[in-house]
């Protein structure tokens, strides 16, 4: 079970990362359709874009470690043991080899910045974007 799982795993994170090499494509020819301005203010959209969204995750993590803290309380010492177990066997799946699962920065639906939206076209990551400007069309 777990080689057909961790092959699936790597055959799914060879998927991502031609997705991610597809966008960095795009978003390399879209540049180069922007005038310097028009550039700018795209990367300041984006940025703006990015900001809300690690707000709102920084808000969903907050929630869901007091979502657990609460659970926690009401459990007696054994429960407490066995959830802490239960949850670091789930950390694990969702943080595992090969990027799998469905934890902070990882798993379908996610694109290069690792987060919810970040699928859209045009969307860059902090992370992954190009270390040169394209000049072609550019210009005017």
């Amino acid at each position: 079970m777990d080689a057909i799982w961790n092959q699936t795993g790597q055959q799914i994170e060879k998927t991502f990362e031609s997705r991610r090499d597809d966008e960095k494509a795009w978003e390399l020819a879209v540049e180069g359709l922007l005038t310097p301005q028009q550039q700018a203010d795209y990367e300041e959209l984006n940025q703006e874009f990015r900001d809300k969204r690690d707000a709102r995750f920084k808000e969903r993590d907050r929630l869901v470690q007091d979502a657990n803290d609460r659970s926690r309380a009401i459990l007696d010492d054994d429960q407490q043991k066995k959830w802490d177990v239960l949850s670091k066997e789930m950390q694990a799946r969702h943080h595992g080899p090969a990027g799998m699962g469905m934890g902070p920065g990882r798993g379908p639906g996610r694109g290069p910045g690792g987060h919810p939206g970040d699928d859209f076209p045009g969307f860059r990551s902090h992370d992954d974007r190009p270390t040169t400007k394209p000049t072609a069309g550019a210009e005017g």
